[in-house]
């Protein structure tokens, strides 16, 4: 279980590393804020994903009117890597895009 928990962490992270730093070279490359705009995409992007697969999760229960549900089995490797993408992926897109911004916005002001 503990290999588990930090391959998914691992991927987590690497997915985390590999969107930050596509942002900082669009915004460093481009300029005009467009990295901190596609961070704000994003994000949402990446929310809107957790939020579906944990609905495709649900949906596959067949809900009746009295518990216990037989049919609501949660697959546990879906369940580890939705909780690591949602803890350790959102919150460090929001952080990164909130220090691209005030980098933007310092680089773009006349000295």
């Amino acid at each position: 279980m503990i290999n588990t928990l930090l391959m998914y962490a691992s991927i987590a992270f690497g997915l985390t590393v590999l969107l930050v730093t596509l942002l900082w070279c669009v915004e460093i490359v481009l300029g005009r804020r467009m990295g901190v705009f596609l961070g704000y995409a994003t994000i949402v992007l990446v929310a809107s994903f957790v939020a579906y697969a944990i609905y495709a999760e649900l949906k596959l229960c067949k809900f009746v009117d009295e518990p216990p549900f037989p049919q609501c089995e949660w697959s546990a490797p879906t369940l580890l890597l939705l909780v690591l993408s949602a803890l350790k992926v959102i919150p460090f897109l929001v952080i990164s895009t909130i220090v691209l911004k005030q980098w933007s916005d310092s680089r773009r002001k006349p000295a």
